[in-house]
């Protein structure tokens, strides 16, 4: 051992060195109780309550299984079909679905729960809610408090709810018609359809399919779902994608786990390291993008002769949506069963909702950095100031010309200050999709009430 160790190793074992180790150790404990003990009230007094323990232990519960899945995707090997996009697999007559095989919440149809086809039954009441992700987010959320409110209503006192999800994210018109048709066609029951829609059908077939070269009546994606191979500059991108991903997953699984997930300062530093990979996982996304835009379109890809214009692109998303919700209600009708259709709230329907300094940092485009990253963002708030006005409109001439029960839903967090949005695109937060299903039901219940027997026509 060298004479500069040996004073090193004499310094270490000296009382003073351990004292001030000891005031070193006990002023870092001191300082991470504090933390502790006053963020949450210091989080409150600046707007950042979406910065809570109780909510980020919330995101961090429902990201980490879907990142858990989305490794597993990456890393299974493809020769025919983007691997980044594995989770779901085509579908003869639905676009896409999810691939049961990779992800046990999901059953053999592709969707979640376990099951979609029902009998009626005296004692149940079959509730088919179709839509995309804001669906798909009620059911995954919010179940227990539909079926909750839907047993408080007279006709359904004392009966079995069950809840069909027919919604998966990225879901759009004529998807729920068709999938509404394709289940009826497999001996599907339904007492009850609920179509909770609208967002997607503004914004998909602009920032997506019109910016891709894709008919807008074509599944999201359908440049990349339909194409049997990928060019080799893809490759590398892909690559990168798996390995944040699997990082991200790790990062999650650590915080998951007690104390950090009861923590205020740890589920802080999560949030944080998370928002990083996901910036990058966006950087990745735009890139792959543009390396999948550059390929040949073939008419397998694009289909029919797609719109030249944005204002051709609306007009053709406005009617499908129409069209589409007012054949799934004769549907409806023509098998028993009650149809809804509610269009989902947006923040970027002016004068909807104020957005507090939370939602204008985390759920506003307009806030956001002028990046590219955000381009989508930016035509989702494009779309739904175009359309959702006219969408309003043509729901109420649905109900009013077609005995549709039409339920604008576009104001329900008017007046509300408190966080509801979590995304630049349109998804709520757990109070924001109990308030939704709160209202749907209350709307349902004074339906039965008002029309016994529905008149579609």
């Amino acid at each position: 051992m060298t004479q500069k160790a040996k004073t090193a190793l004499l310094t270490i074992s000296t009382p003073q060195f351990k004292r001030r180790l000891g005031l070193v150790v006990f002023s870092i404990l001191l300082t991470g109780l504090v933390l502790e003990l006053f963020l949450p009230l210091l989080l409150s007094l600046v707007g950042l309550e979406h910065l809570h323990r109780n909510q980020l232990r919330y995101e961090l519960e429902h990201q980490n299984p879907m990142l858990n899945n989305q490794v597993a995707e990456l890393e299974r090997p493809s020769e025919t079909e983007l691997e980044w996009m594995q989770r779901d697999i085509l579908h003869p007559y639905l676009g896409f679905v999810t691939n049961f095989e990779q992800d046990a919440l999901y059953n053999q149809f592709g969707f979640l729960g376990e099951q979609v086809l029902y009998k009626r039954s005296p004692d149940s009441v079959i509730v088919g809610l179709f839509g995309g992700s804001v669906a798909w987010y009620v059911y995954q959320d919010a179940k227990d408090e539909l079926v909750q409110q839907l047993q408080q209503l007279p006709p359904y006192r004392g009966k079995e709810i069950k809840v069909v999800p027919i919604a998966l994210g990225g879901f759009k018109q004529p998807q729920q018609l068709l999938a509404l048709n394709y289940f009826l066609s497999l001996g599907g029951e339904f007492d009850i359809i609920i179509n909770l829609d609208g967002f997607n059908e503004a914004a998909l077939p602009y920032s997506d399919n019109f910016e891709a070269g894709i008919t807008p009546t074509y599944p999201r994606h359908w440049n990349l779902y339909a194409r049997k191979s990928i060019n080799l500059s893809s490759v590398p991108i892909l690559g990168q994608v798996i390995t944040i991903q699997k990082q991200q997953s790790q990062w999650a699984r650590l915080f998951q786990t007690p104390p950090f997930n009861r923590s205020q300062l740890t589920l802080l530093i999560w949030k944080v390291k998370n928002q990083h990979f996901q910036q990058q996982l966006l950087e990745l996304n735009s890139k792959l993008e543009t390396s999948l835009v550059e390929q040949e379109q073939s008419h397998q890809v694009q289909g029919p002769t797609p719109p030249t214009t944005k204002d051709e692109v609306f007009r053709s998303s406005l009617e499908t949506w129409q069209d589409s919700s007012l054949q799934m209600a004769r549907i409806a009708e023509a098998n028993g069963a009650r149809y809804y259709h509610v269009l989902q709230p947006n923040q970027y329907l002016p004068d909807s909702k104020i957005l507090n300094p939370t939602e204008r940092t985390t759920a506003d485009v307009s806030s956001l950095a002028d990046d590219s990253l955000y381009l989508h963002a930016y035509k989702y708030k494009e779309a739904v100031e175009k359309l959702y006005p006219e969408m309003r409109l043509k729901g109420a001439t649905l109900a009013k010309e077609h005995g549709v029960t039409f339920i604008d839903l576009t104001q329900i967090f008017r007046g509300l200050q408190e966080t509801i949005y979590v995304d630049p695109c349109c998804h709520y937060n757990l109070k924001g999709t109990q308030l939704i299903v709160v209202e749907i039901v209350k709307q349902i219940g004074q339906d039965l009430q008002s029309q016994p027997t529905q008149r579609i026509h």
